[in-house]
């Protein structure tokens, strides 16, 4: 019944609603200037994206609402506001006040979701809670994964400073490799810094991403789409929506672009080198 009735589209648009409202209470809190420039429609679409792409696994994952409040404030964290939060930081050094307000409006409506998330989409039965939750990741996981997240880490970086550099067009007169050299020697960090802290955020992406792969069993293209989606939609697709008025159209759309490309390569990654594939045994 659920299936075939409006509640899977209702769901999500209350979602996106409950996004839009928070983000817009923040902005006030922050600076009523703010609130009043801010289109809330974009914010609404933005919310709604982030919703549609939540739903399969609030669906499908038999959550209990702690378990489930924990897994998806950590990952939307991590995949919003955090994922902004280091490339400001690594490609334009020290951050000023406005970016650090900003960021914290991403955290309190992102916080938000999290909290109403598991409410408004709530799963047919509670079945995972923090004891099999612990038991699952402690049993499947192994010291192989810590090579495969280390990977992940490094992979993630690759992708980041290639698909940044690829489709600029002010370094058009350079080759790709020094555009890449360019973009690592600018200041104020060393290349091996950026590498490093890139890497280390690519590890965390990995595991934010580790208990759903641990728990939703499917296949792995199946498991590419939809947490690819989750990924991009969070990190570009809905942050480009929501802040459609503030930059060209053209800018968004490259930044999309990349952003879609990186994702779900680096999330295909991800899954060939961490998803399970075998059943798992009932946990007592």
């Amino acid at each position: 019944m659920l299936a075939t009735s409006l509640g899977k589209y209702l769901s999500p648009t209350a979602l996106g609603a409950a996004y839009a409202i928070a983000k817009m209470l923040a902005l006030r809190l922050m600076d009523p200037e703010w609130a009043m420039q801010a289109d809330f429609t974009m914010q609404f679409l933005a919310g709604v994206l982030i919703g549609f792409s939540l739903r399969p696994l609030l669906k499908n994952i038999y959550w209990f609402y702690p378990s489930a409040l924990g897994v998806f404030g950590m990952l939307l964290l991590v995949l919003g506001p955090g994922e902004h939060l280091v490339e400001l930081w690594v490609f334009r050094g020290a951050l000023h006040e406005e970016i650090r307000d900003r960021l914290t409006v991403e955290v309190i409506a992102m916080s938000f979701m999290a909290l109403v998330g598991p409410i408004l989409i709530p799963a047919p039965h509670s079945t995972v809670s923090g004891r099999i939750f612990r038991k699952r990741l402690l049993r499947d996981r192994n010291l192989r994964d810590l090579g495969a997240l280390l990977l992940c880490g490094v992979a993630f970086a690759a992708l980041t400073l290639a698909f940044r550099e690829m489709f600029q067009e002010s370094g058009a007169s350079l080759g790709f490799w020094e555009r890449i050299h360019g973009l690592l020697t600018t200041p104020p960090w060393a290349p091996e810094e950026k590498i490093l802290i890139l890497s280390l955020q690519g590890v965390f992406v990995a595991l934010v991403l580790w208990p759903l792969l641990s728990l939703y069993l499917r296949s792995a293209v199946e498991l590419t789409v939809v947490l690819g989606s989750l990924v991009f939609i969070v990190s570009d697709f809905a942050p480009a929506f929501a802040n459609f008025n503030d930059v060209s159209p053209l800018l968004l759309t490259e930044q999309v672009f990349e952003g879609m490309l990186r994702s779900f390569l680096y999330v295909l990654l991800v899954v060939l080198l961490l998803r399970r594939t075998r059943p798992a045994p009932q946990v007592d």
